[in-house]
């Protein structure tokens, strides 16, 4: 919400007779906007046209344009180029967000750019580093982190990393909590260096946080904030489990691409065709059942979609249609968008769960997944039947 208040909100106060803007954002904001902010959000917020910065775009001279981007040299390069031509200008006026501090090489670059200066009307860090999947959750999205870290410790690449790491996390902090005094608790050893630049670097921001704060009462009554920062040492054993609740499963077992999934369905003539979905808090089934046991979550949808199809006018007027009236077909005709659109998401977390629990598991523990239970085969020994309902132990 942080881009929605200390942008676009700001931006209104600042401005009110600039009724829209366009948007541009990079490759690495064009992700943190679509885990944080909506489209309707963005238009209440007035937004006319969201832009990427890598592509070649139409001209708006007369428009006023948000630039959200990364403080990269790449990024910078590019939103200079937009102003390069002084008589074809991309926008009117500009408005620069960054994702995070700037560094001093890249500030010199923007000061010999005159073409740019001029239009330029705001430019401002806000703190916003890392990707929100959930309202409770947050991650770096780098992937790659991990076995660079590990396998080319003390390497520059490591060292560029770590700093990048330490960069990112240090602006997770302003934007969840109000503070004035925050403790970090690391184990301090030669492998450590991440934790400790991290907490090098959330010294400084608040430091300059509270320099720039207006409310010195807010400062001074905010509570202490401890921050435990644990390697992977700490519980090496988590990532090679496998959790059992719905969103844990569907990440683990099936082939997710940015929270797009693949399935088949087949129609009843039996022609199977492939469909593309994405698993987002828009979908209220997902979001509902995604933190659920698998076998609550498949139990529940079930039932959900049979009183769903026992209730729903559309379907009792299919069954019987010499009972329909005018007023009636006026309502089924009314309901039929939402009506096809509830059945498709029934239909793709049905089949979603059926694909989850039939993938069978081979490990010292063999783990066999189906709907009527969990049956566990331990060292070639009989199979025995558990419930779902509980948690499964190995």
């Amino acid at each position: 919400m942080r881009i929605l208040e200390d942008m676009l909100r700001a931006l209104k106060e600042a401005n009110p007779n600039v009724p829209n803007y366009i948007l541009v954002v990079d490759d690495v904001t064009t992700r943190i906007l679509s885990s944080t902010v909506s489209t309707i959000e963005l238009l209440e917020g007035g937004v006319l046209g969201l832009e990427k910065l890598e592509v070649n775009r139409k001209p708006f001279p007369k428009m006023h344009a948000i630039y959200f981007i990364t403080p990269t040299e790449k990024s910078i390069e590019l939103m200079c180029d937009d102003f390069s031509d002084v008589n074809k200008p991309t926008y009117g006026n500009i408005h620069v967000f960054l994702t995070n501090q700037v560094e001093k090489i890249l500030m010199d670059k923007l000061t010999k750019k005159p073409h740019f200066l001029a239009r330029l009307r705001t430019f401002k860090e806000i703190n916003l580093d890392f990707l929100c999947p959930e309202a409770n959750v947050f991650h770096l999205d780098m992937p790659a982190a991990f076995p660079v870290i590990f396998s080319k410790y003390g390497l520059k690449e490591e060292r560029d990393l770590s700093d990048l790491i330490a960069d990112k996390l240090a602006t997770i902090v302003p934007s969840v909590f109000d503070y004035k005094n925050i403790h970090f608790i690391y184990n301090k050893n030669e492998n450590n260096s991440v934790a400790e630049k991290v907490a090098k670097r959330v010294y400084q921001r608040v430091e300059k946080f509270l320099q720039t704060k207006q409310d010195d009462n807010e400062a001074e009554t905010a509570a202490p904030i401890k921050i435990i920062i644990l390697d992977r040492s700490f519980d090496p054993l988590t990532p090679i489990l496998h959790d059992y609740y719905y969103q844990a499963m569907a990440h683990d077992l099936l082939k997710l691409d940015n929270d797009i999934v693949e399935y088949e369905i087949t129609d009843n003539s039996g022609k199977t065709t492939k469909k593309r979905a994405m698993l987002s808090d828009s979908d209220d089934l997902w979001k509902r059942y995604k933190h659920k046991h698998i076998a609550e979550a498949s139990s529940s949808i079930s039932q959900e979609f049979e009183a769903f199809v026992r209730n729903n006018a559309t379907t009792k007027a299919q069954q019987d249609f010499s009972k329909l009236d005018l007023k009636t077909m006026s309502e089924i005709v009314k309901n039929m968008p939402l009506y096809n659109e509830l059945m498709s998401k029934y239909a793709l977390h049905m089949n979603l769960l059926e694909q989850c629990l039939s993938v069978n598991f081979t490990s010292s523990s063999c783990i066999e997944l189906n709907f009527l239970g969990i049956r566990e085969k331990r060292d070639q020994r009989s199979w025995r039947n558990r419930t779902m309902l509980g948690h499964c132990t190995q």
